[in-house]
């Protein structure tokens, strides 16, 4: 198994930051020898090479305040000016790797990336997995890039390999500086200024008051907002090992090698402080072949709160055929959820909820334990929040995700003075808009996906599970497609392509019935 390094060589340490368009060509192509040596004798590492634009883009990002955005009629002169200088970086850093015998692909962030606010919200990945997987290097830089709030803005290569690191999970990232770490002081001001060996919980916030600027111009920054998001990112992954360091005395290729060297380290003692959270589809919180919404609903007929001629006319029709298998999950919400709620117009609330929870107290003997298991384990001893999304209908969830003490995101009816409107309070949740559910909440929580879990319950699920880092897929006849309806006969050909491509890495597919899921391991610190 290969170790996947991110190098990064900074914009000060290629280029003479205080002079426009001055690259070290020397001290790249001492960087890109060591680099050779070290895949040489190492060579199980992959690599993703990055670096910063120096005293290319930084000049006109300045000049034209491209950081800002578009705010005035020269503000895309300004980017367009930007970029050309980064390519122009990007060419010289890779003609030279290449030189030296050091196979580099360049990849342009500013085609692939789109940033709101300032911050990078989506990077394409695939070719970099591509290149990955045939054994070459990646090359990103910092670069102007299209902004949805903005119109433009300027990405570091901090910033993308934060974001990479959530896509491609490293194990080690190697920041390569002017200067041997990071010190308590700016060392070209003061001679007596001392390096931070290590950079931890226990003494960011010292770090966080002596850091200074940068010397020269540093759009992006500068070394404050560069050890900040490498301290962020191992808050997020306590395993995670940062170096930042220099290029003299072989030291590129020392790390590497994981040599000794000097530098400064950037590490969290103890678990990550960033919660993480499991979706979990109600499905998987039951025993197979048990429906507590079909008991919900035929409780509430036996009320008298759905009439037994509006049961006949609006909602057996569909149950019976969806029971039957005539059509799937998907088509099943889409049609028994809003009749759901049409069928108990005028109803009382507070006597719709009262039979919901008669009902649950029944299902609560019908609960899977293993799956239950599942859950308690990932609250308990791996500190999940834990929330329900589940195209369902939402009243007979509600007491169970008080009981169990948990979000739960579903379809619920509209009420007025305590009256159902017979409308949803908002439109319907299907398995095709869950994943819009769970990216919300993501976003909400500031998690990238690989601080996420899912554990659906069918192959319906497989859009949700591209939200999470991990899923988990409860679907014994994927391959054979026993017992499945047309559409999901589709979805899952549609789903095993995917896995087969190494498109949908991140699914695990078991039997419900499979006693062993490896829990520990899935639920990683």
């Amino acid at each position: 198994m290969s170790e996947l390094v991110f190098l990064k060589l900074g914009g000060s340490l290629i280029t003479d930051k205080t002079t426009p368009e001055t690259a070290r060509e020397d001290v790249i192509r001492n960087i890109a020898k060591q680099v050779k040596r070290a895949l040489a004798d190492k060579p199980g590492i992959s690599l993703v090479l990055g670096h910063g634009g120096g005293s290319f883009p930084h000049y006109p990002a300045k000049k034209y305040r491209v950081n800002e955005g578009i705010i005035n009629e020269d503000s895309w002169k300004g980017f367009a000016e930007t970029r050309v200088m980064a390519s122009k970086l990007n060419q010289i850093v890779t003609s030279i790797f290449l030189s030296e015998g050091v196979n580099v692909v360049s990849l342009q962030p500013s085609s692939s990336v789109i940033s709101e606010g300032g911050k990078l919200k989506h990077m394409s990945t695939r070719q970099m997995n591509l290149l990955l997987r045939h054994g070459q290097i990646p090359v990103t830089y910092g670069d102007a890039v299209l902004d949805e709030k903005k119109g433009v803005t300027i990405l570091s290569t901090e910033d993308l390999f934060y974001y990479l690191t959530n896509e491609l999970s490293p194990k080690r990232i190697i920041l390569v500086g002017k200067m041997a770490g990071v010190y308590d002081h700016d060392p070209v001001k003061d001679k007596g200024a001392k390096l931070i060996p290590a950079i931890t919980n226990h003494n960011i916030q010292e770090v966080k008051k002596s850091l200074g600027s940068a010397q020269g111009f540093d759009v992006t920054g500068g070394m404050l907002t560069k050890v900040m998001e490498m301290y962020h990112l191992v808050e997020l992954y306590p395993s995670l090992q940062i170096q930042l360091i220099n290029a003299d005395d072989d030291s590129v290729y020392k790390s590497l090698t994981g040599k000794q060297v000097e530098g400064t380290t950037v590490a969290y003692d103890g678990k990550s402080p960033i919660p993480k959270i499991l979706f979990v589809d109600v499905g998987e919180l039951f025993e197979e072949g048990y429906r507590p919404w079909y008991t919900f609903l035929k409780n509430l007929v036996k009320e008298g709160i759905i009439p037994e001629e509006v049961w006949d006319e609006k909602l057996k029709p569909y149950v019976t055929r969806f029971l039957s298998r005539e059509f799937g999950r998907e088509e099943a919400v889409r049609i028994i959820i809003p009749a759901y709620a049409s069928a108990l117009k005028g109803a009382n609330m507070a006597k719709v909820r009262e039979i919901a929870v008669k009902t649950y107290e029944e299902a609560k003997q019908h609960t899977d334990k293993q799956m239950m298991k599942i859950v308690n384990f990932a609250m308990k001893e791996r500190g999940y929040k834990v929330a329900i999304v589940a195209a369902y209908i939402g009243e007979i969830l509600e007491p169970l995700a008080r009981d169990m003490g948990v979000e739960l995101y579903t379809n619920k009816l509209a009420e007025t003075n305590g009256t159902v409107t017979g409308e949803l309070a908002e439109q319907v949740l299907t398995y095709d808009s869950k994943k819009e559910i769970i990216k919300a909440v993501r976003d909400r929580e500031g998690l990238p996906r690989q601080k996420t879990m899912y554990l659906g319950d069918n192959i319906e699920d497989w859009q949700s599970i591209q939200e999470c880092g991990v899923g988990l897929v409860f679907q014994p006849n994927l391959e054979t497609g026993i017992g499945m309806t047309d559409r999901e006969r589709e979805t899952a050909a549609t789903l095993l392509s995917l896995i087969r491509e190494g498109k949908l890495n991140n699914v695990i597919v078991l039997s419900k019935k499979a006693a062993n899921i490896p829990l520990k391991e899935l639920m990683k610190e």
